[in-house]
């Protein structure tokens, strides 16, 4: 009230979110910005905003990120103050605020140069809100299906207002089975992928994502800083592009490069050539697998299936005889690390029950130094996935396998190509 009673035109916003919706359609000249929010309030979306973090998004944002900004709190900044100032803080004030000297600093701001901020073209308006003169309404229909995956919450909050009010339909995705499972049920156009996603690894996702979705394109949006080296290593593994975390113009930019021309018929550097979809029989040959880590077990499930094949997911020895007795699988993939029953164990109780099931087995482990495990493979002449692997060896097992029931045994001369080539990673014995 006392701003507006002095002719100034302003606009509240009662958190970050609010607060980066409102800049990003009236184009601030000046920002007041306090330091302490309660951490549930009206837009927040999960997001634990503070001043620190507003601060930050308003320096990532191209219609802010010279704006100045006036610190009103009532916390003491005096540790602070050279790291706000370096991000455009110009002045600082105690709560309760003097109006008259509040007054003063923002008619001081007020003579800072000003950079004038075009508004981007074709940015909508956001829902309930009419279009700025000379900007199209919202499209009515989505411009396409993005999954943004990041583990912080701000990112997949900011990604999400920015993509839809650019017309596009976002779902979000904190972790690696997150992702897995959104994408196995939205079936996005694009995927939007970090690199870091808490404790997982994003390469090892990227990889599972391109084999999974050959032709859905990756982009790689990361803090994460990365030689020129390990980016074509993306781009070869599958990735369309590499982006540095930036602004979400930047991020905007991107997306719409990848949308408009996901596969160019020209295959240009960073784009990876189709993969040939698997030809499908008739009927799904059957799988068992079982894995006791759930988000590797889950990779494993949504990635056979993506290949064609009807999976069965157990965490147990004891779990997995109750289905062997039931159905006779095509494949049955088995970790050597089990609670309560291991591996070989379970081999030889399925070999009690069911003998003729033992040639359909394909090993998983990643105890290495383990000469139990070798010793027990070359024993029963089977096959073993040494993790971490790339999860296309499953498919190169499976075909072994069905080749040694079709002609009794797989040719040593063809074994020996695959693995001098680089194609097959299975230890064979």
């Amino acid at each position: 009230m006392k701003l507006r009673a002095h002719g100034y035109d302003v606009v509240t916003a009662v958190d970050g979110s609010a607060a980066v919706s409102a800049i990003r359609h009236m184009k601030p000249r000046l920002i007041l910005l306090d330091l302490n929010f309660p951490p549930d309030v009206a837009h927040g979306g999960g997001v634990s905003w503070n001043g620190y973090l507003i601060l930050n998004w308003i320096r990532r944002m191209d219609d802010s990120k010279d704006v100045p900004v006036i610190i009103i709190s009532a916390s003491e900044v005096t540790t602070q103050r050279e790291q706000l100032r370096a991000n455009g803080v110009v002045d600082f004030f105690l709560k309760p605020v003097d109006h008259e000297e509040l007054l003063a600093a923002i008619e001081q701001a007020f003579k800072l140069p000003q950079r004038q901020q075009p508004a981007p073209a074709g940015q909508p308006a956001p829902a309930g809100q009419p279009a700025p003169a000379g900007q199209p309404a919202p499209a009515a229909q989505s411009n396409g299906k993005i999954l943004f995956a990041d583990d912080e919450s701000d990112w997949r909050h900011m990604a999400t207002l920015y993509l839809t009010e650019c017309g596009y339909e976002v779902v979000t995705a904190s972790d690696a089975t997150e992702t897995l499972k959104r994408a196995s049920e939205f079936l996005p156009d694009l995927i939007v992928l970090d690199l870091r996603l808490g404790d997982e690894s994003g390469e090892t996702l990227m990889k599972l994502l391109a084999v999974t979705y050959p032709q859905t394109p990756i982009l790689v949006y990361t803090s994460k800083g990365l030689d020129e080296a390990a980016v074509q290593e993306l781009l070869d593994q599958g990735a369309y592009r590499y982006l540095h975390k930036a602004t979400m113009e930047d991020l905007l930019l991107g997306v719409s490069d990848a949308m408009n021309d996901p596969v160019p018929a020209s295959e240009p550097a960073g784009i990876v050539p189709k993969v040939e979809e698997q030809p499908h029989q008739q009927s799904a040959e059957t799988v068992l697998v079982l894995e006791d880590d759930i988000g590797f077990g889950d990779s494993l499930l949504l990635f056979l299936e993506a290949q064609g094949f009807a999976v069965t997911r157990v965490a147990d020895g004891a779990e997995g005889l109750r289905h062997i007795m039931a159905t006779d699988f095509d494949y049955i993939i088995c970790d050597m690390v089990m609670p309560n029953m291991p591996g070989e164990q379970f081999y030889h109780a399925v070999e009690q029950r069911k003998a003729g099931l033992c040639k359909r087995f394909i090993f998983m482990t990643g105890h290495q130094a383990d000469p139990r495990s070798d010793i027990f493979i070359r024993r029963i002449r089977g096959l073993m996935l040494w993790k971490p692997f790339p999860l296309a060896d499953l498919v190169t097992a499976t075909k072994i396998i069905r080749r040694r029931s079709q002609e009794g045994r797989f040719r040593g001369s063809e074994a020996d190509r695959l693995e001098r080539s680089g194609e097959l990673r299975i230890e064979r014995h």
